[in-house]
């Protein structure tokens, strides 16, 4: 699935199947939480060495690349997830009230039925 399809959706965190979602795939609100460029920036020349070349930078935009790219695959999967539950929720709902075809041919039948046990339980002449 392509990263386009986060930008179209419209999702709520907080929602009671994106939760299920996300618990069902076990991903946290943390992993799918945006955080800023600086963030990264600040991170990364902590961890530059004094005395060899400047990398900053080049370190804070591969890893604000990364996250934003991982974001973007765990929503993807959390909405491919919510989907699926979203079509086991109707499957199962359909299954508790049929509908009218269905309860129309099931009462045909139980009126043969009925039909045919009188029949058999009738003595006949001959």
């Amino acid at each position: 699935m392509s990263s386009k399809k986060v930008r179209g959706m419209k999702w709520d965190p907080d929602s009671p199947r994106f939760k299920q979602a996300c618990s069902n795939l076990q991903i946290s609100k943390e992993d799918i939480t945006l955080r800023k460029k600086t963030d990264f920036e600040r991170e990364v020349s902590a961890e530059v060495n004094e005395g060899g070349p400047d990398l900053t930078k080049e370190l804070t935009a591969i890893r604000y690349s990364y996250h934003l790219q991982s974001i973007k695959d765990y929503l993807n999967d959390i909405i491919e997830e919510r989907n699926r539950i979203i079509l086991k929720q109707k499957i199962a709902e359909q299954l508790k009230t049929p509908d009218q075809k269905y309860t129309r041919s099931l009462a045909t039948s139980k009126s043969i039925q009925t039909i045919s046990k009188n029949a058999m339980q009738t003595p006949r002449e001959y």
